[in-house]
């Protein structure tokens, strides 16, 4: 049996973070490609990102799967952005179980 603890906490802005690639297998000789390209957290790609709160409040969350290279597995990402700051850095939090809620992160490592 393999022990398997929970990490939650946040990374450094210029985190080296890759999106799951979504596509489906082309036909072509070999395997269909794993990674789709880096997260930018300034620019969010809404294909990828998943917006989890009301857009009307202040802050906004995105949330998806990612593969982090650092730590050499997938996580959980969640960007924090502020809608009314256009200067603001959004803030990259992630967990290493990848089913816990965007919210339930925030929380925790607010915690």
């Amino acid at each position: 049996m393999k022990n398997e603890f929970t990490f939650i906490g946040r990374l450094r802005k210029d985190a080296d973070l890759l999106y799951l690639n979504k596509g489906k297998f082309m036909g072509k000789c070999g395997r269909s490609k794993k990674y789709a390209g880096k997260v930018d957290p300034k620019n969010i790609n809404e294909g990828y990102l998943e917006l989890v709160s009301n857009p009307n409040l202040e802050t906004r969350l995105y949330t998806a799967i990612g593969y982090s290279k650092s730590f050499k597995r997938e996580i959980r990402i969640v960007i924090m952005k502020k809608t009314n700051d256009t200067q603001d850095t959004p803030k990259i939090y992630f967990c290493t179980d990848t089913q816990m809620a965007a919210w339930r992160i925030i929380q925790s490592y607010k915690s």
